[in-house]
């Protein structure tokens, strides 16, 4: 009799562990996993809102058909050349100076043709659709707020073109130089050197090429030979940095100064040009630029 009662008794309370070992955290199971659904859910949710509220792209305004070749062979040294532009009116041109006008070299015929892909890539580097479409949305941004305004339109403009300025000797320098108008007080210009050696393809610039470019020695003689343009260096003599920006012609090596980064807009470009026997102890042994200087002051 005592062992019914005490199975009576013990037989609720074993019901009971065992529900509790298996129905109610199979019950948690399934809250935490509709729990875990939930967050992943509300993190889909949240890029899917930081998805839409992205800036949308940028419309293109590069219109390849007006890309056309001008000159087909151009040969003055080592490499043949030829010659593309792209011309393109600005939105609401009062003439036909407000245009983007691309000139730019392309290499043709080359005897290595994985170098002459190497370099033609950066002579031309997409520069022409990212800049065409960067000009067409300031332009377009500067006519709105001048509407809104009641100010007139302005004359807005970019020209650029290239200048081969030494090709031979397994050696090529090129200059690009470019102008913008698109608002402000007035224009804006820039020059950009390249050098790329040609057997190997790459492009060399000063810092590659010049031992120490703080030299005491080698900067008073690049100021030396700025002495023609007094106005704007009687004052810079104390901040005076080597430049980046250097060609190659006629047997000299010659920096070249942007606009701003000496004095003021009113000087523009400014160079001091230094012979190969002048630049040559300057020169690290080993660059492309001390096996041409080497070459020709043998």
């Amino acid at each position: 009799m005592k062992n019914l009662i005490l199975a009576a008794f013990l037989l609720p309370l074993v019901v009971f562990c065992y529900l509790k070992s298996t129905i109610i955290p199979e019950q948690k199971k399934i809250e935490m996993k509709s729990i875990s659904t939930k967050i992943i859910k509300d993190k889909v949710n949240r890029v899917t809102i930081k998805t839409d509220l992205t800036e949308k792209p940028k419309k293109n305004y590069f219109n390849k058909a007006l890309l056309k070749r001008i000159q087909k062979a151009y040969l003055k040294g080592d490499v043949e050349f030829q010659f593309w532009n792209y011309t393109q009116l600005i939105p609401r041109a009062t003439d036909s100076t407000n245009k983007i006008d691309i000139t730019y070299p392309e290499i043709i015929n080359f005897k290595d043709s994985m170098i002459q892909n190497m370099i033609n890539k950066k002579l031309i580097n997409k520069r022409i659709r990212k800049e065409t479409n960067e000009l067409m949305e300031l332009v377009i941004e500067d006519n709105e707020y001048r509407d809104s305004n009641n100010i007139p339109s302005a004359e807005y403009h970019f020209k650029e073109y290239c200048e081969i300025e030494y090709n031979q000797n397994n050696f090529l320098s090129i200059n690009k130089y470019w102008d913008d108008y698109s608002g402000g007080a007035h224009e804006n210009y820039y020059l950009e050197s390249m050098n790329f050696d040609l057997e190997t393809g790459k492009r060399f610039n000063i810092s590659h090429s010049i031992k120490d470019t703080t030299d005491p020695k080698l900067l008073k003689l690049i100021l030396k030979r700025l002495d023609k343009f007094n106005q704007c260096t009687k004052e810079i003599d104390q901040i005076f940095n080597i430049s980046e920006n250097i060609y190659i012609k006629d047997g000299q090596i010659i920096f070249c100064y942007d606009v701003y980064s000496l004095w003021g807009f009113y000087c523009l470009f400014m160079e001091s040009s230094l012979s190969f026997k002048e630049i040559e102890p300057f020169i690290k042994k080993r660059s492309p630029l001390y096996r041409l200087i080497s070459k020709n002051n043998s």
